[in-house]
C-alpha cells in the first residue's frame, strides 16, 4: 500500500538524489535511531512495571519480531544499563 502521490515520490527522491553520501548515511542513521527511541518507548510503556529485563525482550521483539530471541547475556546486562540503547 502506498499513500504517496506520485508528485511527492519525485519530490523526495529528488531531495534524497541531491544528499552526498555521507548525507544520505548521516539521514538513514538518524531514522534509525528514532526507531529505535520509538521501540524503546513503547517498550517501557508496555511492560516497564515487570523490569529492565522484560523492556529489553519487549524492544528487540518489537524490532526485530519473534523468530529473534533475546541472548540470556543481554537480559542480564539489561539490569546495568540506566538508559536506553541509543545507537546500538
Amino acid at each position: 500500500m502506498n499513500d504517496t502521490t506520485a508528485t511527492t515520490q519525485h519530490a523526495y527522491d529528488a531531495l534524497l538524489a541531491g544528499m552526498t553520501p555521507a548525507e544520505r548515511l548521516q539521514r538513514m542513521l538518524s531514522l534509525t535511531c528514532l526507531a529505535r527511541d520509538l521501540a524503546w518507548a513503547g517498550a517501557e510503556r508496555a511492560v516497564g512495571h515487570l523490569g529492565r529485563p522484560r523492556v529489553v525482550e519487549r524492544f528487540f521483539l518489537q524490532l526485530y519480531g519473534p523468530d529473534i530471541a533475546v541472548p540470556p547475556r543481554v537480559l542480564a546486562a539489561a539490569a546495568d544499563v540506566p538508559a536506553a540503547p541509543r545507537g546500538v
